[in-house]
């Protein structure tokens, strides 16, 4: 499986950011501002895996990376990618799982060939949502629960 298939969408981890989600995970995508060969922004994306540490160059991503974690070559490379990039949690589907309250579930619908998730039955206002992957079924239930003020 693709690891794309396994974390939330760029489109998707952009919006639950513009909700305010705390950037903490385990994958990130990033893009870079090199404008090399033409390429700049989004479309010269991809995914890094941090660990859960903070990579957005912030007084407490210095603390949680730990300056002993690192040599003096690899903080400076460090930093100058932090300066040059933006990073953009990409959350998995565990990680979307303990965003949301308890008793919302996800499955496989093989007749439809796609993933939904489903809230609770004390909760039958709220929609279910679907997709191909389910970490992006997870996420856009934690974007409409989000923005429903449910969470």
């Amino acid at each position: 499986m693709k690891l794309e298939n396994q974390v939330t969408s760029l489109e998707l981890s952009k919006r639950l950011k513009d909700l305010e989600v705390k950037q903490e995970s385990l994958w990130w995508w990033y893009w870079n501002d090199y404008r090399e060969g033409g390429k700049e922004g989004w479309d010269d994306s991809g995914l890094i895996y941090t660990g859960g540490k903070f990579i957005d160059g912030s007084d407490e991503a210095k603390i949680r990376l730990g300056e002993e974690d690192f040599s003096e070559d690899d903080q400076r490379l460090h930093d100058h990618n932090v300066a040059r990039s933006n990073y953009i949690s990409a959350f998995t589907v565990a990680e979307l799982g303990e965003m949301m309250p308890k008793g919302f579930a996800s499955y496989f619908r093989k007749r439809l060939n796609n993933w939904q998730c489903i809230a609770p039955y004390a909760e039958p206002e709220v929609p279910h949502t679907h997709s191909v992957t389910e970490a992006n079924a997870r996420a856009k239930m934690a974007i409409y629960l989000l923005e429903n003020k449910l969470i």
